[in-house]
């Protein structure tokens, strides 16, 4: 077994360039060997993690987080102040300065063997088990601490898994699995939400528009999954081992369980400070019911394949794979909405699918290297390998889960909307601790005036739904170049995406009622007494065919995208282990995707276009490892990667389809009628981010693009890992220890540039897409009243406040269990001692020395022909082997007589030190002569050795070795 302690972590948050507090401890250990009755073996592992840091709320966070969120400090002064006021709790009992989260898991597993040596059964079971708690939740600094919630999760599983080798050539196993979770998310506040859009002053003159959360935590959930699933597979081996058929089948029942009260309290909308102070909320939204989300289905598989050996070169595979599923809930039926839109709403995607699949390896050329031993077939110079095929995706009963809760009757989810003079007002100090008096209906009492709707909402299944389904195909090459110096791999990826999901609203009408001069005639689909003046929200109900419902969401499966990737992966060829080793890999990848208005419009939300993906182009990766006096290893990952792509958009529904999903009208400023808008715009496109500024600047006049923006280029996912070799600090020889820096490149910014100028290395920046925020409509003139947003598409550093902490952790590791090597002779001796099985005689165990100690010198003089050996070279090696042969035979014969007359009661520790003391001797003679090995041969001559005859000859592995610790936790210094 081992026992692994990880030490309190120290974190620096850039964000105020101090260190934050942030602490971490973590405990865990594994156990394993052999049980005592027979051929069993078991393994059982834990951990305990408990970490706790600071949590960023406008109750506890710090001004210059405050400035990087976009807030001023004035702005949460003066909020904090009305809240007061009104008697809206700021905190609750039980939320702290800091988010404590604790984690809980222990996973393990017994193998298990009939003690039949003839028998080909073999059993074994898994399971796995994890609990997590977490305190305060806060994604961002803009909301107070009353409006957060904590979590608790359990989750579980138990796997067992039969193997049997049976009649002429067939091999069965079979898996049988049961798993389970629990998920809950519960306010610390039972009072409706609010939020209030903030505009802010910020220190670099700029003017920010925010959305600020305050309020209870109105958001509760309670989720629960089971699965029981089996698994078989058949593997039929032809008697010239030509071909491999192979026979899959699948069958899996989920059930999921969801009790989600979504907005159970209601949340109420300012549009200013002021408008909160004096008591005018501009909406009111609330769910009226707790929606249960229950579900099962089916889910099962059948496939058949064969891998066909053509040749000793060519490899070719190929089968077919048939999926399905099966809905056992379904959405109750709501006639009206067949009435009205001639689609029944109990369609479920119950179908079946069909994949066929190809796939070849072909190897060419014959491999430069010697083999590591005799009988080892040389490698081939490089492998060329393809395929094609579809690959379906097949989901459970969450797919079905939205149109279960949402079907347009009684008891399915039901809510109001109230806008304008229809919303109702907040009585915060009375709310308080009676939910009774939260407001079911709007001001108008009916529900039924233009800005009040309690239309409820639909989702139902197209009849021609199916789901998602990819064929792809590629292409690789891989091998060795330059006269092996390098090992080089390229690969190429296609594919094309079919079924892509996507809603359309049946209940959208489409017809435009007019048109916003000023943005190139943007299409409204309801009248323009639709739209509240004051706060610019819109009322829908204008642009829907049935009064009877709100929106009907179809979903489809009509859209497809394309993908095209290039990879490169290249490293130096390593024969020993050099101070310096690096590696590296580069991909190119290019998405393409069909998408709808009704996800991003400008115009008609029917249209359908194709546009770029918002993922990165070029991703860059580099590995670097660095041996210090074989004292201290440093192992550097980084990646780099061009930049994600966003839209400009506006942060609100303005063309009345019932959705905030329009993308802004790029205002020049030279011409714009509104002079705020103006002046803000110049401002932006002056001092705004690079990126922001370019995009911006290329669209004036024009509606925006959907993903038109780009990020600047970023340093992200590094890490640096110190290994320290516990022989070198007088530490015993089954320790570990390392220090491990995540986000390096963070530290780096921080240490050259200063809290002040931080240039954003080590950081994935999560830019704000909203370039407009609606103030208020002016009527006569038909426009909205825009508000410009400053801090649209920042990507600098101390405008961000999501970012990548810098962790340092140390971990350390003490190795209880015996040296691999040791419990493999000890397996051995066993075998007809307290094990099944006949013991080893005398010249069986003589015979294990040629695997216990190899002999290098023998291999290499065995392949002369392919090192070109001179005959200087050959008569040193022969010494060199004969005395090694010499040595290891004095040592291991009158040990192999002692163990192959061992009773069965032996003593493990006199047994395990006559071998130490033979491996000890042995290793020892070749740490002698391998530097003198290594500077007889050329250049050209190690590049034929292969890898595993090279490490021998490396006197750091052959320390590992000699202390029986390599292939374990240390192989890494070699």
């Amino acid at each position: 077994g081992s026992g692994q302690f990880n030490a309190p972590q120290a974190q620096w948050n850039d964000r105020i360039g101090r260190a934050s507090e942030y602490s971490s401890i973590s405990l865990g250990g594994r156990a394993s060997g052999p049980i005592v009755m027979d051929k069993d073996f078991y393994t059982f592992s834990f951990q305990f993690d408990r970490r706790s840091q600071n949590l960023a709320t406008l109750g506890s966070t710090t001004p210059i987080i405050y400035q990087s969120a976009g807030i001023s400090a004035d702005s949460v002064t003066r909020l904090r102040s009305i809240l007061g006021s009104l008697n809206v709790p700021i905190s609750a009992s039980g939320i702290g300065s800091s988010s404590p989260k604790t984690r809980a898991s222990v996973f393990g597993g017994l193998d298990w063997a009939p003690k039949s040596s003839s028998s080909g059964h073999a059993f074994n079971l898994a399971y796995n088990g994890s609990y997590n708690l977490s305190g305060p939740l806060s994604l961002s600094p803009t909301q107070t601490p009353a409006t957060l919630s904590s979590s608790k999760s359990l989750n579980g599983s138990m796997q067992l898994r039969h193997t049997n080798f049976f009649g002429d050539g067939i091999l069965t196993e079979s898996m049988l699995a049961v798993a389970g979770s629990s998920n809950s998310n519960n306010p610390y506040v039972d009072l409706p939400g609010g939020s209030v859009l903030v505009t802010s002053i910020l220190d670099d003159g700029s003017a920010t528009p925010r959305l600020l959360s305050f309020g209870g935590g109105s958001n509760a959930s309670t989720n629960g999954s089971q699965s029981i699933s089996g698994r078989n597979t058949l593997n039929w081996f032809s008697s010239n081992n030509k071909h491999r058929l192979k026979l899959i089948s699948e069958l899996r029942t989920d059930r999921s369980s969801s009790e989600r009260a979504f907005n159970l309290l209601g949340r109420y909308t300012y549009q200013s400070l002021g408008d909160l102070s004096a008591g005018h909320p501009s909406s009111f939204a609330r769910s009226l019911n707790s929606v249960d989300q229950s579900g099962s289905a089916l889910v099962g598989a059948l496939a058949l394949g064969d891998a066909w050996r053509k040749s000793q070169n060519l490899q070719i595979q190929y089968g077919v794979r048939i999926d399905g599923s099966r809905f056992l809930s379904r959405p109750d039926e709501n006639s009206a909405v067949k009435d009205a839109f001639g689609i029944p709403n109990t369609n479920v995607p119950n179908k079946i699918y069909v994949s066929p699949r190809f796939g070849f390896s072909y190897f060419y050329g014959k491999q430069t290297q010697i083999a590591i031993a005799d009988g080892f077939a040389f490698g081939p110079k490089a492998v060329i390998r393809g395929g094609s095929g579809i690959f379906q995706n097949v989901r459970g009963p969450e797919l079905a889960a939205g149109a279960i809760a949402n079907t347009g009757l009684p008891g399915s989810s039901q809510q109001i909307i109230c806008t304008g003079t229809a919303t109702p007002a907040a009585n915060w100090d009375v709310l308080q601790g009676n939910n009774a008096l939260i407001p079911t209906q709007c001001a108008d009492g009916t529900g039924g005036t233009l800005f009040a709707n309690s239309l409820p909402s639909v989702t139902l299944f197209s009849k021609r739904y199916s789901q998602e389904k990819t064929w792809r195909t590629n292409f690789s090459w891989a091998g060795n170049i330059l006269d092996n110096r390098y090992a080089l791999t390229l690969t190429g990826n296609y594919a094309f995406n079919f079924n892509q999901p996507d809603a359309l609203d049946l209940n959208f009408n489409g017809v435009q009622q007019f048109g916003l001069t000023e943005e190139l005639g943007r299409p409204v689909y309801v009248q323009s007494t639709s739209i509240d003046p004051t706060s610019g929200l819109i009322a829908t109900r204008d642009s829907r065919k049935s009064p009877l419902f709100n929106s009907v969401s179809e979903q489809r499966s009509d859209l497809h995208s394309q993908s095209r990737q290039i990879q490169v992966q290249l490293q130096p060829f390593f024969f020993y282990a050099p101070k310096l080793r690096w590696n590296m890999s580069y991909a190119y990848l290019n998405v393409s995707q069909q998408y709808r208005g009704f996800s991003s419009t400008a115009g008609d939300p029917f249209e359908i276009r194709t546009g770029t993906a918002s993922g990165p182009r070029h991703d860059l990766s580099l590995g670097f490892v660095y041996a210090l006096a074989n004292a201290v290893t440093f192992s550097l990952g980084a990646r780099v990667a061009s930049g994600t792509r966003f839209t400009p958009t506006i942060a609100g529904d303005v063309n009345g389809d019932g959705r905030a999903n329009d993308r802004a009208f790029i205002f020049d400023p030279t011409n714009a009628s509104d002079p705020a808008v103006a002046a803000a715009m110049q401002n932006l496109l002056k001092n705004g981010s690079g990126s922001a500024r370019d995009c911006l600047q290329s669209q004036l006049g024009k509606f925006a693009e959907r993903n038109s923006c780009v990020t600047s280029w970023t340093v992200g996912n590094t890490s640096l890992r110190i290994t320290i070799n516990p022989a070198k600090v007088r530490l015993p020889n089954r320790t570990s220890l390392s220090l491990t820096l995540t986000n390096p490149a963070g530290a780096a910014d921080l240490l050259l540039h200063g809290e002040n100028k931080l240039h954003g290395w080590g950081q994935t920046p999560n830019v704000d897409q909203s370039l407009l925020y609606v103030r208020g409509y002016d009527v006569a003139n038909h426009r909205y009243q825009y508000e410009v947003n400053q801090r649209f598409g920042s990507t600098r550093a101390l405008q961000t406040v999501s970012r990548t902490p810098v962790v340092m952790t140390m971990i350390v590791g003490v190795d209880f269990a015996p040296t691999r090597d040791w419990q493999n002779l000890r397996l051995q001796l066993d075998r007809g001692r307290t094990r099944a099985g006949a013991k080893m005689p005398e010249p069986q165990v003589r015979q294990m020395s040629l695997q216990l100690f190899q002999n290098p010198m023998a291999r290499m003089l065995q392949t002369g022909e392919l090192l070109h050996l001179s005959r200087k070279q050959a008569d040193s090696l022969a010494t060199m082997s004969r005395r090694y042969t010499k040595l290891v035979d004095s040592l291991w014969t009158p040990a192999a007589k002692f163990l192959a007359t061992l009773p069965k009661d032996y003593d493990h520790a006199e047994a395990q030190a006559r071998f130490v003391a033979a491996r000890e001797i042995a290793i020892g003679y070749l740490i002698k002569v391998a530097p003198g090995i290594k500077a007889m041969l050329t250049k050209g001559q190690t590049r034929v050795l292969s890898p595993q005859i090279a490490s021998v000859l490396e006197p750091r592995y052959l320390q590992l070795v000699q202390k029986g610790l390599a292939g374990g936790e240390f192989a890494y210094f070699f």
